[in-house]
């Protein structure tokens, strides 16, 4: 098992909960959701940013901010959204080390999440 010294640089669980009025049961099944989506979603990313794509740059990754953002993960919101701004400013100059930087933290965000969520 994955020990997180600090979640609250990963993500806000209280914040979180908020969102889904509290239900911890509510927002394990968004995780489930968002453990089977998110892989695809970054491949979508990625493949885009290869071929030089920035509309779809920009698209996948305001998909992937709206995933990462009902978990209250402050960086990998903030990640997917300079993806997302380089894609509407169709600059894509640095986005394969950003989509490096966003991959880690949501993959770290999942882990997390699995881990605090399984405690209960």
């Amino acid at each position: 098992m994955v020990v997180f010294d600090d979640l609250s640089r990963i993500f806000d669980l209280d914040d979180a909960l908020e969102k889904v009025g509290g239900d911890r049961e509510i927002l394990e099944e968004i995780l489930v959701v968002f453990s089977e989506s998110y892989p695809d979603q970054l491949s979508e990313l990625k493949k885009a940013i290869d071929k030089g794509d920035a509309p779809i740059v920009e698209r996948a990754a305001h998909t992937i901010k709206g995933s990462v953002g009902i978990f209250s993960s402050k960086k990998a919101l903030e990640t997917a959204f300079r993806l997302e701004t380089m894609g509407h400013d169709e600059n894509l100059e640095d986005a394969a080390a950003i989509y490096s930087k966003l991959e880690q933290e949501v993959e770290e965000l999942e882990a997390a999440l699995r881990a605090t969520l399984s405690e209960s």
